[in-house]
């Protein structure tokens, strides 16, 4: 089936299923999402202090609040502008392997919403956050501006990159990690992993 045929088939996030606490703006929701980021230290070396009750006063998970700008529906061409588990699962590994992202170039290929970028950016250097959708990037302009206090936006770069017009030369050289979540599959977006997995 052709993409224009596929057009016709509207897709359904299964990410924000219920109809409480959204916000509709035009074709757009805005929904809160919480992450806990829990700590990477080992319980035996977690030292105990009482609070003043004399109760244990223990390490709490920190707790980043969002809110997205998205769409719940949309056709195949348009899928960027929902959320997917897949950016669920990514912004989980980056927020737990912070060591792996701290202070470093990161380019996100197929950013769709950004969700991805604008946690990334909480430790990177430098995050390059692309899609070919120059209307969707907006949407991602959107949701930095939404979330300001939990991203570090001076650091987060927006760049139309459309994958069928693939070049090399455009791609910076300094770029340390590549994230993708929930791409459509395409023989473009495997090309350009494959040209930086082989140099």
């Amino acid at each position: 089936m052709s993409e224009e045929q596929n057009d016709q088939y509207l897709i359904y996030s299964d990410v924000f299923s219920s109809i409480q606490d959204k916000t509709k703006c035009g074709e757009f929701f805005k929904n809160s999402i919480q992450f806990f980021i829990l700590s990477n230290e080992k319980r035996a070396d977690i030292n105990l202090v009482d609070d003043d009750d004399g109760d244990p006063d223990l390490c709490r998970p920190e707790r980043i609040d969002l809110t997205l700008v998205h769409r719940n529906e949309t056709n195949v061409s348009e899928c960027g502008y929902q959320l997917w588990n897949g950016a669920l699962l990514l912004c989980d590994y980056i927020l737990t392997n912070k060591w792996r992202f701290s202070n470093k170039t990161i380019f996100e290929l197929g950013a769709g919403i950004g969700l991805c970028s604008l946690i990334a950016s909480r430790l990177a250097s430098k995050m390059i956050c692309t899609d070919h959708d120059t209307d969707l990037l907006d949407v991602v302009r959107q949701n930095i501006e939404l979330n300001d206090a939990v991203c570090r936006k001076e650091c987060i770069e927006i760049q139309n990159f459309d994958w069928k017009q693939f070049n090399s030369n455009e791609i910076n050289d300094r770029i340390e990690i590549i994230l993708a979540a929930d791409g459509r599959e395409n023989e473009i977006v495997s090309r350009i992993l494959l040209f930086y997995f082989t140099r």
